[in-house]
C-alpha cells in the first residue's frame, strides 16, 4: 500500500512526522510521502523514525498560482530538499501566508467573529506553515464553531466573504 499525500504537524495534520510513520506503519502502508504545505521541515524526523518495510518519498504540497488566479496544489516529490532556489521558493511561499491569514482574521473581525492572530498562533504547532486550518482551529477554541469541517464550510471555502488569495508561485516555476 502507498500514500503519496500525508502532512504532519510541520504544516496543517495534526501528527507529528514520527508518530504519521507510525501509523503508517500499523496500517501496512510500505511506501509514505510526507508532503507538507510549503516545507521539507517534517523529512528528518520522519527520517529518523524510519523503521524497516517502510520507504519515504520525500516532498511538498506546492502552494501555486496560475496567471489567471487559479490556485493549484502541486505535489512534489523525490525533489532535492537542498537546493537552494526550491527552499528559497517554499519560503516565500510561506511567508505570504502570514498577510492572508491577517486579511481572512480583519474580515471575520468586520463580519463580528471574533479572532485574533494571537489565536491562530495559540492553535499552531510551533515551527508548522500557517494555513486555513489554523484559522478554523481557533475559531473551534473561541466556541465560534464546533470544528474544523464546520469552519471551513461556513466560513474558510473559497466561496466564503472571508476567504483570501494566497500569493504564490506560478507552477511552471515550481516545476
Amino acid at each position: 500500500m502507498i500514500d503519496l499525500h500525508t502532512h504532519t504537524n510541520c504544516s496543517d495534520g495534526t501528527d507529528s512526522p514520527a508518530q504519521l510513520v507510525n501509523k503508517a506503519l500499523a496500517e501496512g502502508i510500505t511506501v509514505l510521502a510526507i508532503t507538507d504545505h510549503d516545507t521539507t521541515s517534517g523529512w528528518q524526523s520522519a527520517q529518523q523514525a524510519l523503521r524497516p518495510d517502510l520507504s519515504l518519498a520525500l516532498g511538498s504540497e506546492i502552494s501555486c498560482l496560475t496567471a489567471d488566479g487559479i490556485s493549484v496544489h502541486m505535489l512534489g516529490l523525490l525533489f532535492d530538499g537542498d537546493h537552494t532556489e526550491m527552499q528559497n521558493m517554499l519560503e516565500d511561499t510561506r511567508d505570504g501566508r502570514i498577510p492572508r491569514a491577517r486579511k481572512i482574521i480583519e474580515l471575520l473581525n468586520a463580519g463580528g467573529i471574533k479572532i485574533s492572530m494571537d489565536d491562530v498562533e495559540s492553535v499552531k504547532p510551533e515551527g508548522a506553515t500557517l494555513g486555513r486550518p489554523h484559522i478554523a482551529d481557533a475559531l473551534v477554541k473561541n466556541g465560534v464553531v464546533s470544528s474544523r469541517d464546520e469552519a471551513f464550510a461556513e466560513l474558510l471555502n473559497n466561496n466564503s466573504p472571508f476567504y483570501v488569495a494566497h500569493l504564490a508561485t506560478k507552477p511552471e516555476d515550481a516545476i
